[in-house]
């Protein structure tokens, strides 16, 4: 590509122009003089050429630029031209022979070969009217052709790429209302040719999708006024495909701010936004069901509330799926999940909210439900759906369901009280029976609220370190020498306080827990050990209860040796207590692990024997060391002749099999002479010792020995208040409630309880619910008292365990002077009733045994 020239000639070119127009006008000497100089000095080539095209002469600037001397030669017009400009060469100088001058762009040879860029003027010499020669000046302009060159070899490359790309760079003159510019990206993008984009066959604001057609107007408003744009929207193209586009225009003004152009790129970012809503889709969505997750269901909760919207939460929980999914495995699991949510996404036709909230319970959301009718006719539903058997690879799978209500705003203020409430009423579903539910009411009992806030908790308790081991002796009764001690689990809450294993377990079992919990407790146990080993106190061995599902972790034993190991502790400090629902799942494996355990050193005791279906079978194949005969027959073994006769059988079938028989649950003197009597010596109960924590079992194990106690007391303890207290002949009936936690109101329902005593400044009750002392929990109290209802706030400052099952209470009054005054008025008023009625009229009492009203009170 050769120098395009700019039509101007150079300085030398138009001077020896001029100098040749006027050369018959004036032929002055100074005239002939300027003109050599001009020729022999200018810094272009000049040559003078005859007629023929013969070379007559050159100037300086001739050698300097083309390397030739020429000395002796006459060289031709076209000696040192390229063979394909030959001919142009000699049609320009023809043509300058006949009085035109020419200017044209070539190309010459230097000497060393390189081919040089010229610019050449042919100028033809008058000589009597009639041309006498030809001169040629020549600029060599290499240096700009190469620039040219290679700005339009750039030119050529960005046009290459934006045609590549698959963008469309487009622009459109203001003035002439047309676009004059478009790349081959509209093609890709719109589906449509640069020519029929360019000449508006097809105007772009027909493309845009209908319900983006608005909000496109109004982005490309501030156009108008000169502002850069860039918007999104979608685009229906001709063969129907809806894509996403990113749109940049940029205004072009004039110096008077006038807009004279407009420059735009078109981009298709169709698989960005649906990577973008893919990757939002799993920020807001259970990515195994699809469905709405946790995180979404508060932010719709947030919004329904903002509202000041009716609604239903409906809490789902599908019952023991975590034991089923250990069980059968994750796939199976995770196949169960995702049937379960395929039946739950019917109902979002009916623009009920559905999303899942953990690992196995569902939050279903129903708004503006109406009446409680149309909340417990979809509960029904949603558990008729959920109940109908899972067909799962080879298994056909059932699951029960329990469900929980919440109504907002009648039940909660928020979206914890929400979720506290619908759990709280889902737990109350599962006390009622499988495949129910229960509408939340602030009727909940204390036991449901309590369980509500422990299963909320426990997930937390280990990592707290919560949970202590406490140590019950077992006692061999002969010499009265501590032989063993069971580990028994306690949690200390930071609301409860001290929380027994029976609160709990069945939680940890059900949900997935349980083998952690096993685990940090044989942990603690071994560790335990090592330090009383360490400052030289005498061990015995320490039995450690395991759940069934110990038995379904792979290589059990060697997990268990490598936690001895660890502290050095030998096989034989450790037993193992087992109940009889281990048999009830795949005994072989079973019997094979009970096995590897016993080879190992490992003790093993069948617990609560004697309260399940199999243990006799079992006995007859398994190898066992021992059993431990269940509290529930020992309880009545003073006065019991069948309980005795058990009791006595199970001792003898015992010892028959070389196998130990420890008692427990013994309680009075009486229990432990009879089994005295019947030679069974080892006693686990409250006769020796409650349990308690490792410090004071130190203790014990210092001493070696430990006396029997005086026979449990169950009555009333040793009274602790000042002011004069009322103790009626039977019970007075009361009912107990939460008034606050920590200063939080809690709202429960009324738990019936038997009130021991009374007086001005306090009051003694029993209940199976496990209260703290010195807690900051108020319980509030209602009982009737000679017809006039009494209620009554009060803290619990002290506790004793009547039974291993109930708790004595004894509570200290928060009321003013002139309250106090009041109750002494009428408890005065009891009093005399009592001695002089025995059983006043109007007042609540209670005539029935005292601890058979206890255990009804659990149920």
């Amino acid at each position: 590509m050769f120098y395009q020239r700019s039509g101007i000639l150079s300085s030398s070119q138009n001077s020896i122009i001029k100098n040749n127009q006027s050369v018959h006008k004036n032929s002055k000497l100074t005239e002939v003089k300027y003109f050599k100089l001009l020729f022999e000095h200018s810094p272009d080539i000049i040559l003078h050429f005859d007629c023929n095209g013969n070379l007559l002469n050159i100037n300086k600037a001739t050698t300097c630029l083309t390397g030739h001397h020429f000395p002796g030669q006459s060289p031709s017009l076209t000696d040192f031209t390229p063979d394909e400009l030959k001919d142009q060469v000699r049609k320009h100088f023809q043509s300058a022979l006949s009085g035109n001058i020419e200017n044209f762009l070539s190309q010459a040879y230097h000497k060393d070969g390189r081919l040089l860029n010229l610019d050449i003027t042919y100028i033809p010499i008058k000589e009597n009217k009639e041309t006498a020669g030809v001169y040629a000046v020549i600029h060599e302009v290499s240096d700009k052709v190469a620039l040219q060159s290679a700005l339009q070899t750039k030119e050529e490359e960005m046009e290459q790429v934006s045609q590549a790309l698959e963008a469309a760079f487009w622009s459109y003159d203001n003035l002439t209302k047309s676009i004059t510019f478009c790349t081959k990206g509209i093609t890709f993008i719109a589906e449509m040719e640069v020519e029929e984009f360019s000449k508006g066959k097809t105007k772009w604001r027909d493309l845009v999708y209908l319900d983006d057609l608005k909000k496109f107007d109004e982005d490309r408003a501030p156009l108008k006024s000169g502002e850069t744009i860039c918007h999104r929207y979608r685009i229906i193209t001709p063969s129907g495909k809806m894509k996403w586009v990113n749109d940049k225009i940029i205004p072009i003004l004039d110096e008077h701010n006038k807009i004279i152009r407009y420059y735009g790129i078109i981009t298709d970012i169709t698989k960005d936004k649906e990577l973008g809503d893919r990757i939002e889709h799993l920020l807001h969505h259970d990515s195994l069901t699809a469905l709405p997750n946790r995180k979404t269901l508060e932010t719709e909760m947030t919004s329904l509330i903002k509202q000041n919207a009716e609604f239903a939460m409906i809490y789902v929980d599908l019952n023991r799926f975590k034991y089923m999914n250990e069980t059968l495995g994750p796939v199976i699991g995770d196949e169960i999940l995702e049937e379960a949510a395929r039946r739950l996404k019917k109902f979002q036709e009916r623009e009920i909210f559905v999303s899942r909230f953990s690992n196995d319970d569902f939050v279903l959301l129903l708004k503006d439900f109406g009446t409680l009718t149309n909340v417990s006719t979809l509960c029904k539903e949603i558990i008729d759906c959920l109940k109908e058997p899972y067909e799962i690879k080879e298994f056909e799978l059932l699951l029960t369901i329990s469900v929980g209500v919440s109504l907002y705003p009648s039940d909660s203020n928020g979206i914890t009280e929400l979720f506290q409430n619908s759990i709280a009423a889902m737990n109350r579903a599962k006390e009622n029976g499988r495949n129910s539910f229960q509408i939340f009411s602030p009727e909940t009992s204390i036991d449901a609220y309590k369980r509500f806030v422990l299963e909320k908790d426990f997930r937390l308790a280990l990592m707290r370190e919560e949970l202590q081991l406490f140590f019950q002796p077992q006692v061999d009764s002969r010499q009265n020498q501590i032989v063993g001690a069971e580990a028994l689990l306690r949690w200390e809450h930071p609301e409860w306080g001290i929380v027994s294993p029976n609160e709990f377990i069945p939680y940890a079992e059900e949900n997935g827990f349980i083998i952690q919990v096993g685990e940090w407790v044989l942990e603690k146990a071994c560790q335990t050990l090592q330090e009383w080993r360490k400052r030289g106190i005498p061990l015995v061995p320490i039995s450690i209860n395991l759940s069934p599902q110990h038995f379904l972790v792979k290589d059990l034993k060697t997990s268990f040796l490598s936690v001895l190991e660890k502290y050095d502790i030998p096989p034989r400090l450790i037993r193992l207590e087992i109940t009889e629902a281990v048999f009830l799942q795949q005994a072989l494996v079973v019997k094979q692990t009970i096995e590897e355990l016993r080879e190992s050193g490992m003790k093993i005791l069948i617990d609560d024997f004697g309260t399940g279906y199999t243990s006799f079978a079992y006995l007859k194949d398994l190898i066992v060391d021992g059993i431990k005969i269940d509290r529930s027959y020992t309880k009545s073994l003073a006065h019991d002749p069948k309980s005795r006769a058990i009791i006595k059988n199970l001792a003898n079938l015992s010892s028959d099999l070389n196998m130990s028989a420890t008692i427990e649950g013994i309680e009075t003197t009486a229990q432990l002479d009879f089994l005295h009597q019947i030679q069974c010596h080892l006693i686990q109960g409250y006769i020796y010792s409650r349990p308690v924590p490792g410090s004071e079992f130190e203790t014990m194990l210092k001493g070696k020995t430990i006396k029997p106690l005086s026979t449990v007391d169950k009555n009333v303890p040793h009274e602790r208040r000042r002011h004069f207290r009322i103790q009626p002949p039977v019970p007075l009936q009361g009912y107990v409630t939460i008034s606050s936690m920590n200063k939080r109101t809690v709202t429960t329902g009324k738990t019936r309880i038997p009130i021991t005593n009374i007086g001005p400044g306090g009051l003694a009750f029993i209940s199976h619910i496990q209260f703290p002392e010195n807690k900051d929990i108020l319980l509030h109290f209602s009982m009737k008292i000679l017809g006039e209802e009494i209620k009554l706030i009060g803290k619990v400052v002290w506790k004793e365990e009547a039974d291993e099952e109930f708790c004595q209470y004894g509570v200290e009054f928060q009321m003013t002077g002139t309250e106090r005054e009041s109750v002494t008025v009428t408890l005065n008023a009891l009093s005399t009733a009592l001695k002089r009625d025995g059983v006043p009229e109007n007042t609540g009492l209670i005539e029935k045994d005292l601890f058979a009203l206890l255990e009804d009170g659990k149920h």
